[in-house]
């Protein structure tokens, strides 16, 4: 997805990643990961980084459903954000010390905004098709 510029890659900071989680939830913060390890060919450390971001995405969505009508939803994004943030610097950090930042960061910002965009419109459409296809008696009663 990023390209190169003579030796350097264009690798996604962590700032891009937390952006993309920020929107998009584990699963756009996992692929923005993925992209890196794609460009540093590591394709099966990012295999696993997107089925993390993934059941991550879906622990959240249980918990969410399951968590009081008056807790803070912010409080949640804030936290799987934040951890995101930790992870990608603690995993990626000497792979961006090998490859200094590029000029072009903008585009990249811009890349990881789609990505969160993505995985929210992703997220969106499987939930609405599992309210269309599940029973009406599925959810629990108030």
């Amino acid at each position: 997805m990023a390209t190169q510029a003579g030796s350097r890659l264009l690798l996604f900071s962590p700032i891009h990643v937390t952006l993309a989680t920020a929107i998009g939830g584990p699963l756009a913060g996992a692929v923005v990961i993925a992209m890196n390890y794609r460009l540093l060919a590591r394709t099966g450390a990012g295999t696993i980084a997107i089925l993390l971001g993934a059941l991550a995405t879906v622990a959240l969505l249980v918990a969410g459903w399951l968590l009081p009508k008056d807790f803070s939803p912010l409080v949640i994004v804030a936290g799987y954000t934040g951890v995101v943030y930790l992870v990608a610097t603690r995993i990626q950090r000497p792979s961006l010390e090998a490859h200094p930042p590029a000029a072009s960061r903008t585009q990249l910002a811009w890349r990881a905004v789609l990505v969160g965009l993505s995985s929210l419109a992703l997220i969106a459409f499987i939930l609405f098709v599992a309210f269309l296809v599940l029973p009406d008696n599925w959810l629990p009663r108030e």
